[in-house]
């Protein structure tokens, strides 16, 4: 994606309608520690960090582990 691409509303329409086919169940997501923008999406939509793979990606970078449930 390239930056002029970013922050058009395009992730948020993805994850609205993958959410909405998940009704009743718990959805798990793996995303870079590092990446603020993907951790600000998820956070919005009501995924919180349960754990973290220590070092888990290529120059030591901390895999962040998130659930969301649709009861929350």
């Amino acid at each position: 994606m390239t930056p002029g691409e970013r922050r058009t509303g395009i992730g948020g329409q993805l994850m609205t309608a993958a959410l909405s086919k998940c009704c009743g169940r718990t959805v798990l997501l793996e995303v870079a520690a590092g990446n603020d923008s993907a951790l600000g999406l998820y956070q919005a939509f009501g995924f919180e960090e349960i754990s973290r793979r220590r070092g888990y990606y290529a120059g030591g970078e901390d895999a962040v582990i998130m659930r969301w449930r649709e009861d929350e």
